[in-house]
């Protein structure tokens, strides 16, 4: 069977540029070269392996989950049944935070110039792929070097959470390619970090990430935790083949970050310097106002605002204070 007669047969009942994207992962060519030769025949295992593509397709999997490959942010990730596929409104987070590390004001996919050279703090909760830090840390090391590169030198100390193995293992192995420089603990939101501030505290132990918050003038908190309620998830056919527990979570789907809330109350008591503290937070435009009210109880004094995507939906919300 050729390409040609491939796309004519499913094409009529299916997305063209998900057969497209199938169809180059099973042949192992690209795009260019499906569109400039139609009339390529698949080898047996070739069409072996498309079939199959084609079945979990129609089962509800995703492209990405199928193919075990998402971009984000211009960076492909590898992905698999233990993560959640990077979503395009995430790229927003890894938008923000770039802002604030660079302190400069840009729009959506434009270069950022003269990135402050102060010492940073990222913690990215529930890193899932790893894709945030990964992210910024790449994007951090292009406008420092004027090309793709690796952190070296950095100011920039990264640490990134996930309470499940398999995902912890999935971040690690894109972090691994990408040459990005993180620290990766294994528990429920930042209660590792917080056990291992306490830990070098009694020990006096000096190794990276976290020698002293002495150093660092801001500290940058990402979060995509789960905020979906049972209800939502039930209701969108395109999230069945995802891990649910990467996407829901109880109280109106605001109980993990309620949660992870009153761990950073904890945790600002134990820095010992003033440092700039920033919050990312991503949830459904619908908690916005009770995410608002929640937050408010913690942090009474902290500035919270809430970021549009460019569907003008609230998509995120920014909190800024002082640890002390």
């Amino acid at each position: 069977m050729t390409v040609f007669s491939l796309i004519k047969k499913y094409g009529a009942t299916n997305d063209i540029d998900d057969l497209y994207v199938l169809l180059t992962d099973a042949l192992k060519k690209n795009k260019e070269y499906l569109y400039a030769h139609p009339e390529y025949r698949l080898l047996i295992k070739e069409w072996l392996k498309y079939k199959y593509y084609l079945w979990q397709y129609r089962r509800g999997y995703s492209v990405a989950a199928i193919i075990h490959h998402k971009e984000f942010y211009g960076l492909d990730f590898y992905v698999n049944r233990h993560v959640l596929i990077p979503r395009p409104e995430t790229e927003m987070m890894v938008e923000e935070a770039l802002i604030e590390m660079s302190n400069v004001k840009c729009q959506i996919k434009s270069k950022i110039q003269n990135p402050n050279d102060k010492n940073i703090l990222l913690i990215d909760v529930g890193t899932g792929s790893g894709c945030i830090p990964i992210a910024v840390l790449k994007e951090m090391a292009k406008l420092r070097n004027g090309e793709i590169g690796k952190l070296e030198n950095s100011e920039i100390k990264t640490i990134a959470t996930d309470i499940s193995r398999q995902a912890l293992r999935v971040a690690k192995k894109n972090a691994k390619r990408y040459g990005a420089k993180i620290k990766f603990f294994r528990g429920n939101l930042i209660e590792p970090i917080i056990l291992k501030i306490n830990e070098m505290t009694n020990k006096k132990n000096n190794n990276f990430p976290i020698s002293s918050f002495r150093n660092f003038d801001t500290i940058i908190i990402t979060a995509n935790l789960p905020y979906l309620t049972e209800k939502q998830f039930k209701s969108e056919s395109s999230i069945q083949r995802e891990p649910k527990t990467a996407l829901v979570t109880g109280n109106g789907g605001l109980s993990l970050y309620e949660e992870l809330l009153k761990q950073i109350q904890t945790f600002l008591k134990l820095l010992t310097v003033n440092s700039s503290l920033l919050i990312f937070l991503e949830i459904d435009p619908s908690q916005s106002q009770r995410i608002t009210t929640v937050i408010k109880q913690y942090f009474p004094t902290a500035k919270t605002e809430i970021k549009k995507d460019l569907a003008g939906r609230g998509r995120m919300v920014r909190v800024k204070m002082t640890s002390k």
